[in-house]
């Protein structure tokens, strides 16, 4: 669309000068105007790791022009320019600063990992237990004003940079980059990297310390039922979205959740053509099985009476199967539900048995639910119970 534009542009003043009276004017040439060349000296290192896939490392470059200041906080305050770099290097066991060079194209998807590219900008919503912040992340691009501290970003997403290393230990990056501002950065750093390894420091997904048996028949007196088109609509099937409760919990909003109480929620795989207002269909849902060292699923295991495991990170706007405790409006307590290979202190890997299912009776309305399910967690804690629900709300 910008050279179509371009282009119109500079047809208009080409067809304007022919019909002018003075034939001898030299006819209008559009020249691409110099991109500004930034220099940055200043820099913050990262390795993270195989946290986003096992066949690349993880690593993340902040550089900032000479007047960018970090605040108490850890924020960057102007005046300058603040840059991000999320990267993918070959994988390692431990922290290496010699994986770093090489050259880094934009990747070719939001799900692509691989060796020698760079993460696309993107704004999250960040879901801690204390609630939800929303801030750039990957690779963008900031120009800070004067005593601010105000990410306006630049989400970085094409073309790429390169890392060389110099014979004294220093490294040399230059690269160029554009974003969704359609503007190309010219930019250049030399000096040291010092890296901060943070590839243990990932947050737990699991407040478990042992096995938690949950008496739903006493407790447990509220159902929440939603369908779910379109996680795995594609597949050709639905997710009917359960949510558990105690008596204290408030359910009337999706989320966040509020109260007082425990909560289960059972995200349900079912055929299109299963309606939300029968309720649950009766039968045995095992839990899905993740693509080896991922948190993707193979396309062919999407199909009904499967429940999917919970997706780590999403604390307060869970989805997946996740169990949950409010105490005083705070998260105290909660599982990211995935399934395990459990057994016996003592039993060789070879002789635990998977574990993960959800099994369904109906009554009308009246449902029974028996959940055998483990958290997400190097040696699986086991999270069982029977919920004898009465009845149901439909979220609309």
């Amino acid at each position: 669309m910008r050279r179509l534009f371009r282009f119109l542009c500079v047809s208009a003043l080409v067809a304007s000068s022919a019909c002018g009276d003075d034939d001898s004017k030299e006819p209008f040439r559009y020249v691409e105007p110099a991109a500004e060349q930034i220099v940055f000296t200043q820099s913050n290192l990262v390795y993270y790791g195989a946290e986003v896939s096992d066949n690349s490392d993880l690593w993340e470059l902040i550089l900032m022009t000479e007047d960018v200041t970090v605040d108490d906080a850890g924020f960057p305050v102007g005046p300058g320019c603040f840059m991000q770099l999320a990267f993918n290097t070959a994988p390692s066991e431990e922290l290496d600063p010699n994986k770093l060079v090489g050259t880094y194209n934009s990747a070719s998807s939001t799900g692509d990992f691989s060796v020698g590219t760079f993460l696309w900008g993107d704004i999250a919503r960040i879901d801690l237990p204390t609630g939800i912040v929303e801030m750039p992340i990957n690779s963008f691009f900031c120009e800070l004003a004067a005593g601010s501290s105000e990410l306006v970003p630049d989400l970085l997403n094409e073309k790429g940079f390169t890392i060389a290393r110099n014979g004294d230990g220093t490294f040399e990056i230059r690269g160029t980059l554009v974003g969704t501002s359609y503007l190309q950065r010219n930019f250049t750093f030399r000096g040291a990297l010092e890296a901060i390894d943070r590839s243990e420091e990932q947050r737990p997904q699991t407040t478990l310390t042992g096995d938690l048996q949950l008496d739903g028949a006493a407790h447990f007196t509220q159902m929440r039922l939603e369908n779910d088109k379109l996680s795995f609509g594609y597949a050709g099937v639905n997710v009917f979205r359960v949510i558990l409760a105690e008596a204290g919990v408030d359910l009337a909003d999706r989320y966040p959740h509020s109260g007082e109480g425990r909560m289960l929620q059972l995200d349900l795989m079912v055929d299109p053509s299963a309606s939300e207002a029968d309720g649950v269909p009766a039968g045995e849902y095992e839990l899905l099985r993740n693509a080896a060292g991922t948190t993707a699923f193979y396309r062919e295991d999407l199909v009904p009476f499967r429940a999917r495991p919970g997706i780590p990170g999403l604390f307060t706007q869970p989805a997946g199967c996740w169990y949950r405790c409010l105490r005083g409006g705070e998260l105290t307590e909660y599982a990211c539900v995935w399934g395990g290979y459990v057994g016996e202190d003592g039993v060789p890997a070879d002789q635990l048995k998977w574990n993960g299912s959800v099994k369904v009776r109906r009554d009308g309305r009246k449902h029974t639910f028996e959940v055998s399910l483990t958290d997400y967690s190097e040696r699986p804690n086991r999270i069982t119970g029977t919920f004898e629900m009465a009845d149901f709300e439909l979220y609309r």
